[in-house]
């Protein structure tokens, strides 16, 4: 096993480890050098740890490269910057994740849905979540809705389904977090929220594991000079953390990249740049328990390059979702979203592909807690998707119930 320190400044840091590399956070997150490196632990010594600063890319990506970063970007996020002390210590023992013993429980399974009434474009729409809660009660299943305030009462229940758009500095993981600790079953969990809500950790990760994706830089500040040479234009710029299409834009000249790029950079120390790749419709594959659930087609808004177009307020355009028979999609683009769902977890996700030229895919997005809609995504299997999902539910948490 090979060692490097990554610190912000390497000439100030005056913790060592004999043999191990000192690494300069900038020249980790974007030399290939260190992304193609292998066999190797991180330990991150950054000051600048904070929420999609440089140090905390340096724990994310670390893991995206199969580096074994301490702290993790888990830890790190919960828990902040460690000193080096605990790092050290940190090498011989993982830090806990915070898990504590339940009290066995009895009764019915219980099953909590997460979801607030004003969240904009959400995750199931009403009629949606009431045939999650029939098809739950058919499996002896006690379901409840609950909201942003209810995180005291998680201890009650068996499971939590997220039905509410997730996001890392948000409700959404701080319950995720705590259902997860707790040991409840969580759809979708902490460790997925925080892999696919970030596409700088999802474009290091699947091209490294051979997954083909659009042509793809990951820039920082000084990196923007790079962009236009070698994507050319239009192409796409993406915040790390962008979703539902916002955070996402099309720049088709050099000043107009310019400025978004630097517009974007203020709010985190690195960003996406992406070809841009015009297709009628996207394909979505969704993946639960690690085999296939539905495929569907989002089509594009009308005369709009994405399939969301978001007006001013709260209002939104959504292009139509036309669901296909499972054994009617491309193989090829099931095989994909099988094996770019195994690289983030056994949770709920949503593969989105364009095929560029017949047979030649590409992915572009890999969407926990993705959208299940009465009237599109279910347009297929009707009731039975949501039987599938529920049966997930009953089968794990019982399982749970029988552990020590």
């Amino acid at each position: 096993m090979n060692y490097a320190i990554v610190a912000d400044n390497p000439c100030e840091c005056r913790f060592r480890v004999p043999g191990a590399a000192l690494v300069p956070a900038r020249d980790y997150l974007v030399e290939p050098a260190w992304r193609e490196a292998r066999n190797l632990r991180v330990l991150n010594l950054c000051q600048s740890c904070g929420y999609q600063r440089s140090g905390y890319y340096v724990s994310l990506l670390a893991e995206a490269r199969g580096h074994r970063p301490l702290p993790g970007v888990r830890e790190l996020k919960d828990r902040g910057r460690p000193d080096p002390a605990s790092v050290l210590v940190g090498m011989a023992q993982r830090c806990s994740d915070g898990r504590r013993a339940r009290a066995p429980r009895t009764g019915e399974l219980a099953l909590a849905i997460l979801r607030d009434p004003d969240t904009p474009c959400p995750a199931s729409n009403d009629a949606a979540l009431a045939k999650f809660e029939e098809a739950a009660r058919a499996l002896a299943i006690r379901t409840e809705r609950i909201g942003r305030d209810d995180i005291g009462r998680l201890g009650g229940f068996d499971g939590l389904f997220i039905r509410d758009n997730t996001f890392v500095q948000h409700h959404t993981y701080r319950f995720a977090r705590r259902a997860a600790a707790a040991g409840l079953t969580v759809i979708d969990d902490p460790d997925s929220i925080l892999r696919c809500n970030n596409k700088v950790y999802l474009a290091e990760l699947l091209p490294r594991h051979g997954l083909p994706v659009p042509g793809t830089l990951i820039v920082d500040r000084a990196g923007i000079s790079g962009i236009l040479p070698t994507l050319g234009l239009p192409c796409v710029l993406k915040r790390p953390d962008s979703s539902l299409s916002m955070g996402v834009v099309r720049v088709e000249s050099a000043a107009q990249l310019s400025a978004a790029a630097e517009d974007m950079l203020r709010e985190s120390d690195l960003i996406v740049a992406q070809e841009y790749i015009p297709t009628a419709f996207d394909w979505r594959i969704g993946i639960l328990d690690g085999k296939p659930l539905f495929a569907c087609k989002y089509h594009m808004v009308p005369g709009h390059w994405q399939i969301l177009r978001h007006a001013e307020g709260r209002h939104y355009e959504e292009g139509p979702t036309e669901a296909i028979r499972l054994e009617e999609a491309p193989a090829a683009a099931v095989d994909l979203a099988l094996r770019a769902a195994r690289l983030i977890g056994e949770g709920f996700y949503g593969i989105d592909l364009k095929e560029v030229a017949p047979g030649e895919w590409r992915i572009i997005e890999v969407n926990d807690n993705p959208n299940v809609d009465a009237g599109n995504e279910d347009g297929v299997l009707g009731d039975r998707l949501y039987h599938e999902v529920m049966s997930v539910f009953a089968r794990r948490m019982a399982a749970r119930r029988r552990r020590p």
